[in-house]
């Protein structure tokens, strides 16, 4: 879900295939950067071990076996397990602010995101009235992964889209292009990140 660059990808996969070692279990490392359903991916009876959602793991009733959550680096997660989601802008558009957007086009990841769907959703709230029941004349979505928002936001097609944080400060530049075009983004307040990295509770108990 998280493969970002090239690089990225190989270092998930040096950390399931250590994860493995580490386990005494074989396990077959799957390629999903292409836009897999992950819901159905999360339910596959021979999941051995993925990093997943928080949202999607809490409302499990046969929830996986919670192995580790990340601590990001940068000052702003305050040394926790948190996380925030970012409203991305073209830092080449007119939009300075969040209120800026009102009116436009806004994408999104997926619904069982908490950080691409639910907490932009809530923060978004105090800015509805009957005056305005709608703030954007166009929602776009699910695009399932986070790296499709860049490109939209970058070609113009949506003016904002939320994204989760967690990501390396080097997901926030365009690609493709060469570019290091950046964006100006709206945060929301930290949320502790309730799950990440798991290991199927039929795989723990084999």
């Amino acid at each position: 879900m998280y493969a970002w660059s090239p690089s990225l990808a190989a270092a998930w996969q040096r950390l399931l295939e250590w994860i493995a070692r580490a386990a005494g279990v074989e396990l077959a490392v799957i390629d999903q950067s292409t836009p897999t359903n992950l819901d159905e991916l999360w339910a596959r009876h021979d999941m051995g071990c993925v990093f997943m959602c928080g949202y999607p793991w809490a409302l499990r009733r046969d929830r996986p076996a919670l192995l580790a959550a990340p601590v990001p680096s940068p000052s702003r997660y305050g040394d926790r397990a948190a996380y925030v989601t970012d409203f991305i802008v073209s830092a080449a558009g007119p939009h300075r602010t969040l209120e800026d957007t009102f009116g436009g086009v806004i994408a999104y990841s997926t619904e069982h995101s908490h950080s691409g769907y639910n907490a932009p959703r809530h923060h978004l709230l105090k800015h509805v009235s009957p005056a305005r029941p709608a703030l954007y004349r166009a929602v776009l979505g699910p695009y399932v992964r986070q790296r499709p928002l860049f490109d939209l936001v970058v070609k113009g097609e949506a003016d904002v889209a939320a994204r989760r944080s967690s990501p390396p400060a080097a997901s926030t530049r365009a690609r493709g292009s060469g570019s290091r075009r950046h964006w100006s983004r709206r945060t929301t307040p930290p949320r502790r990140v309730r799950s990440s990295t798991t290991c199927s509770s039929r795989a723990s108990t084999a």
